[in-house]
């Protein structure tokens, strides 16, 4: 430390700076040196057994490892306990800035690649190591990755044979991006499934942990095991005693049928299993991982440290902590004959990281650890699937134009779209009114032949003579007829009022109901609404009528016991009592539908709050309707996707999403096949904007470019 730094408030004792620098080691990696050299010596020529890793300093993106600087470290097997590191950089500042190399404490010690740095390390801390020297011991077995190049200049530099036990989370990565690979050519490989088989993999070694037969033999038995024969299977196999076991993690809950699929998972795994004699003794480079990690906490990987011997000291810093504890300041300090720094804190601190590792070692703690990374991993699924792409490198302009186009369909049809309501705040206090329709059929261009509505003991009905036919089939329903000019109900003739007067009436009863009102119907939102929103546009003031009717409530969800859910049959079954009798005789007519659907709410105790938290507003019901209209204008001209595989229901969920064929056709020739995915997945309202589903896509996007092709267009530049 430099005598200009030191100020009084530290309490540094009356030193000079010459005879400061003497007393103590100067940097936590001198106070590491001190520590080490406090080993007892043991019987020469002991074999040990070390896990090695390496780290480098700055990030890799998986297409370019160029780092100038990175720390191996070589740890205990049984004492978890730092050996030796070293720190290689290929970069000096001071030679970058023309020193020489006599002038200055040059840290360039690695002239090769930043790959070549991990082995040569390896070689220096196992085989050249001071520490092991002094210690009289070597390094028989080391736990690492299956990076061949290290232990292969091992093997070539060691005077004595090496075993190597691979680390059993990198060999994990191996097998899960087999399985992944897998996945390609095996479309219904799940990522459920996956992680399933990762699973009893992972079992099966750990479960005959350090015998190596057995490991062999449960590695093998995992193929047959996922195909139902459970022969080589151990009690803890549930499937082994219950025949119709559910596997919950395979598809559709079955034991795997797929041959060609076994032939390639036993390649898989025999690959494995020839190894076992490395994977018995379920080795783990974790300590060495934490290392890392606290080494990055120290030294940022978005700085650079290792043009001088910054690096050094930070390293030596987390060995010291890793060796000695969070509180080895207090010993430097001490050495150095500094001011204390605050022992308390320190101390708190390092019981809490204590009770920290122990708490997370509990079994009750790592299972919750496993749930939550699960549902984290759902949830991120989930939000990939039903929420829509938000990011695609380079295919911005393609989700803008998506965008635009659904934004000009659902504004296409000016008729409808000019007097979708305003959005309104549902009040507590609105009125619910009972709606129900006769009509003349069941068609999208049916005439409406009675309308009834109820609101609190309040009624309104009124028929209308139609201006076309009745079906037979409504006719048969409802009883209605038209003889000679006259609407007839069973032989009865019934009065009748002009359509427009009906419309101002029934706009004048809303009103009286109250300020707000709420329609209430069974299968309202389907087939009652619809109709009765076509008629007030043709014969009423349809601004007012929206106005006034703040949503909708479809009672079909609150009243449908299991697959019984028309209103003639559940009144049938759940109102007994004499006083329906009647109501349920006049059934399929509108006065009496509404009193038997207010009935069975009461029967089934359906709450208002319940009901009213499942209103749909006026206006998403409106913009809902030109989505409807959408689908049908523009699905005629998608309906060739059918050769492709397409459903009908997808392709009138891309009529409702202003999906043209000149769309996509526009989005391959200037995007390729990945332009396809974002233009149908975009994120619109928090949903996709048709689907994200890769197999769908695929076959879109392959049906479009043979399209594109066949009309001369050249897409071989394009993925």
């Amino acid at each position: 430390m430099a005598e200009e730094n030191v100020d009084d408030p530290l309490q540094l004792p009356d030193m000079t700076p010459k005879k400061r620098r003497q007393s103590g080691p100067r940097s936590p990696e001198q106070r590491k040196k001190q520590h080490t050299e406090k080993q007892p010596e043991e019987d020469p020529e002991v074999g040990i057994t070390v896990k090695y890793d390496f780290g480098w300093d700055k990030r890799g993106n998986g297409f370019r490892y160029d780092s100038r600087s990175g720390r191996g470290s070589l740890f205990g097997q049984l004492t978890n306990a730092c050996l030796g590191y070293m720190v290689m950089s290929s970069y000096c500042r001071k030679c970058a800035m023309g020193a020489s190399a006599g002038d200055h404490d040059c840290v360039c010690n690695h002239d090769g690649s930043a790959k070549a740095m991990e082995p040569r390390a390896a070689v220096q801390l196992c085989l050249n190591n001071p520490n092991l020297t002094q210690a009289n011991v070597r390094v028989d077995t080391i736990v690492a990755d299956r990076d061949a190049s290290t232990f292969a200049a091992l093997q070539k530099e060691s005077p004595h044979p090496i075993n190597r036990l691979v680390d059993l989370n990198h060999n994990l990565k191996g097998f899960n991006n087999d399985l992944y690979l897998l996945k390609k050519s095996f479309t219904w490989l799940t990522t459920d499934c996956i992680e399933y088989l990762k699973r009893c993999f992972q079992k099966a070694i750990k479960q005959n942990k350090n015998n190596v037969m057995d490991v062999r033999k449960a590695i093998l038995n995992v193929v047959p095991h996922v195909y139902n024969e459970h022969e080589g299977c151990g009690g803890w196999c549930k499937a082994k005693s219950q025949p119709d076991y559910p596997f919950k993690n395979l598809p559709q809950m079955k034991p795997l049928s797929d041959p060609a699929f076994r032939v390639r998972l036993e390649e898989i795994l025999g690959t494995q299993a020839a190894e076992a004699e490395q994977l018995a003794a379920c080795g783990s480079t974790q300590v060495n991982e934490n290392f890392n990690h606290m080494v990055v906490s120290r030294s940022a990987k978005s700085r650079f440290y290792g043009g001088t011997n910054a690096l050094k000291t930070r390293v030596a810093g987390a060995v010291c902590v890793k060796n000695i504890g969070i509180d080895y300041t207090d010993n430097v300090f001490q050495a150095a004959q500094l001011s204390p720094t605050v022992t308390k804190g320190r101390s708190s601190l390092k019981k809490a990281i204590e009770r920290t590792r122990l708490y997370k070692k509990l079994p009750q703690v790592k299972r919750r650890r496993l749930q939550l990374k699960c549902q984290e991993r759902w949830h991120e699924a989930k939000e990939n699937s039903t929420g829509g792409i938000t990011y695609a490198s380079g295919m911005g302009n393609v989700m803008e134009r998506a965008v635009a186009a659904t934004t000009a369909a659902l504004s296409a049809i000016q008729e409808v779209s000019s007097w979708i309501p305003p959005h309104s705040v549902l009040q507590p206090n609105c009125a619910m009114v009972f709606l129900d329709l006769e009509t003349t059929g069941f068609g999208r261009d049916c005439e409406i032949l009675q309308v009834a509505a109820t609101c609190q003991g309040a009624e309104y009905s009124a028929y209308m003579l139609p201006q076309g036919k009745i079906s037979q089939q409504a006719s048969e329903v409802t009883g209605l007829k038209v003889v000679r000019g006259k609407l007839v109900h069973n032989s009865v003739a019934l009065p009748t009022k002009p359509p427009r007067i009906v419309a101002s009436e029934l706009l004048a009863f809303l009103k009286r109901c109250g300020e707000q009102v709420v329609l209430v119907g069974h299968n309202l939102v389907r087939f009652d609404a619809p109709r009765i929103l076509q008629f007030m546009k043709n014969y009423g003031e349809p601004m007012e009528f929206c106005e006034v009717v703040h949503g909708l409530v479809d009672t079909v969800p609150h009243l449908k016991q299991g697959k019984v859910g028309k209103l003639e049959h559940l009144a049938n079954s759940y109102l007994t009592e004499n006083k329906w009798s009647g109501h349920k005789k006049n059934a399929h007519n509108a006065l009496s539908d509404c009193a038997l659907v207010e009935g069975l709410l009461d029967h089934f105790s359906i709450s208002r709050e319940a009901l009213l938290s499942s209103c749909v507003a006026m206006g998403d019901f409106m913009r809902r309707q030109v989505v409807l209209r959408n689908q049908t204008r523009l699905s005629k001209d998608l309906m060739c996707f059918t050769a492709a595989g397409i459903s009908k229901h997808m392709i009138i969920k891309m009529a409702g999403a202003g999906v043209t064929i000149d769309e996509l056709k526009q989005v391959m020739v200037s995007k390729g096949t990945k332009g396809i995915g974002p233009c149908l997945g975009v994120q619109i309202n928090g949903k996709p904007r048709v689907t994200c589903n890769k197999k769908i896509v695929e076959s879109i996007a392959t049906f479009v470019r043979q399209a594109v092709e066949a009309d001369g267009v050249d897409l071989s530049h394009l993925i």
